[in-house]
């Protein structure tokens, strides 16, 4: 009994020791520092990082990159600039990855931007449509994002028949929605010298109020509303724009209407408003169903949205960079960045040599019901 009871030890200690071997003979995961602007649109984010995650995990079963496992380090900036820096820091100095990636507002991207080109390493932006993007980042900064300019010039496009003369722009005042409605605002007068934009309604983040936006907007006469307002300020301006009947007494522009913003609208999405989007399940491309259905099936039904196909089109050049520089060094996943090519969801992707910004564009048009279901119709690529 004795005899047999030292083997079993023996035996114990022999599987003990060889998985503590094989684990630190394992290499160590290559760590990418995940910063989201989580707070104040949790609705949009949320996909983005289950998308991240499904898409990273997929590599890992694959065999990773060089033999190493992919490792997210997911941080939430809170849609503060100086938050957003400190995190970045902090990722690169204790946390060594090498490098950062997320979908962060313009502003906070811009933020992060300065600390890729400090600390000369890559930072690949799923959302900077700013013109000062990716310039910021000098060599290191990407981002798959069309212009805001090019939008708001689109946008424009979409409008110019319709009979509003006095337009009136409603957002917050940050980066990308300066841009797209300053851009909306040139283009349309161009098109339609007899239009005439009143002064922009302008609100610190999370502060517009639905009931004082259309006080304002009566006050103006206003009959064609330019609006960049997102998730519960938008809700709140669409409820009170029906109820203080305003809402058919306008043309309406929102600038960005994803499935996942009219998700979370509901019964209060706008139908009938031009957009700009992604009309995510009325597209017949094998691969994109492919990869909604995987989604899908891992998050109890729930779509990706355009926020989950940003955050992988993101990772995927983001890992044909890794997969294809000569090291890890920050220089040259900079200078691999630039040559690579991801076959994404909806095709071959690239950044241009030039600007570091990739040939990604949005789709627009107006958002129509199928049933009870808002999505993006009429769309023009």
């Amino acid at each position: 009994m004795r005899t047999f009871i030292f083997k079993m030890f023996i035996c114990a200690a022999m599987v003990f020791i060889s998985s503590e071997v094989n684990a630190r003979s394992a290499p160590a995961p290559i760590r990418i520092g995940y910063i989201n602007t989580y707070t104040g649109v949790p609705h949009f984010v949320e996909r983005g990082n289950r998308a991240a995650e499904m898409f990273i995990q997929s590599v890992n079963e694959n065999g990773g990159v060089k033999g190493r496992e992919l490792e997210l380090v997911i941080r939430d900036d809170r849609a503060q600039a100086a938050d957003a820096i400190a995190i970045a820091e902090d990722l690169i100095n204790r946390e060594h990855v090498v490098a950062l990636a997320g979908i962060n507002f313009t502003h906070i991207a811009l933020s992060i931007s300065q600390i890729a080109e400090r600390y000369k390493i890559p930072f690949f932006a799923g959302w900077c449509g700013s013109s000062k993007c990716p310039e910021a980042g000098g060599e290191y900064m990407f981002s798959i994002e069309e212009y805001a300019a090019d939008s708001g010039e689109k946008l424009a496009e979409l409008v110019k028949d319709e009979k509003a003369e006095r337009w009136a722009v409603v957002g917050n005042p940050i980066e990308w929605s300066l841009e797209i409605s300053g851009a909306f605002k040139k283009e349309l007068k161009a098109a339609r010298p007899d239009v005439v934009f009143v002064d922009d309604l302008m609100y610190g983040f999370g502060k517009a109020e639905g009931s004082q936006i259309v006080q304002a907007l009566k006050a103006e006469n206003v009959d064609g509303v330019f609006i960049t307002l997102l998730g519960k300020e938008l809700s709140s301006y669409l409820r009170a724009a029906r109820t203080r009947g305003f809402y058919d007494k306008a043309v309406h522009m929102s600038a960005y209407l994803a499935p996942e913003e009219m998700e979370f609208l509901g019964e209060e999405a706008p139908a009938g408003w031009y957009t700009m989007g992604y009309p995510e399940e009325k597209l017949d491309i094998p691969e994109l169903n492919d990869f909604i259905k995987k989604y899908q099936e891992k998050y109890d039904g729930q779509t990706p949205g355009i926020t989950g196909l940003a955050a992988v089109i993101n990772l995927q050049l983001l890992v044909e960079t890794l997969k294809n520089s000569p090291s890890l060094d920050g220089q040259d996943l900079a200078k691999t960045a630039m040559n690579v090519t991801a076959q994404t969801p909806i095709g071959p992707i690239s950044y241009d040599p030039e600007t570091r910004r990739s040939d990604f564009t949005y789709w627009y048009g107006k958002i129509a019901l199928d049933g009870e279901r808002p999505y993006l119709d009429n769309t023009v690529k």
